[in-house]
């Protein structure tokens, strides 16, 4: 009797073990990567970003992606500049975006779309006129 419940017992501690261990995610899982595209044609004048409130300007080259992967799944801002338009949006919210690992951004010239797989795109944002001192309300 005691040899059943050794086993019963080891059993039920391997059980524990792997379920633990399955429901933990490894680092590659909780990578998120964010893309962003600018899709206008090369005619139009430059775009640039500020990603999470940094302050630093990123150029948005058209034909070049910027991109970033990161191991942080808190919310993650975008504030764009176009001419004399801007937009600002979440580039990233944990509770809107679900399961999502993997989140693309295209700057066009009627707004800003997203998409999870590059291949259904939905747009997310719209350009304003940039108001006093170039701040985007």
């Amino acid at each position: 009797m005691s040899t059943s419940i050794h086993v019963g017992g080891s059993f039920l501690f391997v059980l524990v073990i792997v379920c633990l261990n399955s429901s933990i995610p490894t680092f590659a899982d909780s990578n998120l990567f964010i893309e962003i595209s600018n899709d206008m044609s090369r005619d139009q004048p430059g775009v640039f970003f500020i990603y999470n409130l940094t302050g630093t300007h990123i150029p948005s080259v058209q034909g070049k992606a910027w991109s970033i992967t990161t191991d942080s799944r808190s919310p993650k801002y975008c504030l764009i500049f176009w001419d004399v338009l801007c937009s600002n949006f979440d580039l990233y919210n944990p509770s809107k975006e679900g399961t999502h690992s993997r989140t693309y951004w295209s700057v066009r010239t009627n707004g800003l779309y997203r998409s999870y797989d590059k291949g259904k795109w939905e747009k997310k944002a719209t350009w304003k006129a940039r108001g006093f001192l170039g701040s985007c309300n």
